[in-house]
């Protein structure tokens, strides 16, 4: 696809949306299969009560951080019940691939406590519970890039954060690091 193919492709992603109005999702308690398919796909910026919705309707377990003020949300999430999401500032611009942002992603693995638990162990990574007993580790030299593990769940959660040592202070907390709905 040539660039103006992509930026044709854009456009058209940009009138459904506005043809369908952002204002649907506030007004509907479930999401039609339609706009669903586009809430999921990291090209919408969601409400909190959107995203609550979207996450709900897809019938996925997403990992988030809870809300944060003066922010949307980009939903991506994949076949496997594997998902991302980015925080993206209600003055930043929702295509901006370059925007470094706070991101949660949950990945889907059968094992993945025990596959964390072996992973934690390497040299040059720091390992402990938490109060929830979740498995949080990262490497030493960036905590900007911690994840986590929850006994007895198949997801591992990796949490960044452009702010150093911002997504450590996430991990730490108890029951910060939640399902989405």
């Amino acid at each position: 696809m040539t660039h103006g193919g992509v930026l044709a492709a854009d456009c058209a992603i940009v009138a459904v949306v506005i043809g369908y109005g952002i204002a649907h999702f506030q007004d509907h308690a479930t999401i039609s299969s339609q706009n669903l398919a586009l809430s999921t796909t990291g090209q919408v910026a969601l409400t909190e009560s959107q995203l609550i919705t979207a996450v709900r309707d897809a019938k996925a377990t997403i990992y988030w951080v809870g809300p944060q003020g003066d922010t949307r949300y980009l939903l991506t999430i994949d076949k496997t019940g594997s998902g991302i999401i980015r925080y993206i500032p209600i003055s930043g611009a929702v295509s901006s691939a370059t925007t470094i942002t706070r991101t949660v992603a949950t990945y889907s693995a059968n094992g993945a406590y025990a596959k964390s638990v072996s992973v934690s162990t390497k040299v040059g990574t720091s390992t402990f519970q938490n109060a929830d007993k979740s498995l949080v580790f990262y490497k030493n030299a960036d905590t900007n890039d911690v994840f986590m593990a929850f006994p007895g769940k198949n997801f591992q959660v990796e949490i960044f954060d452009p702010v150093a040592g911002q997504a450590l202070s996430l991990a730490v907390l108890a029951g910060q690091v939640r399902p989405v709905a």
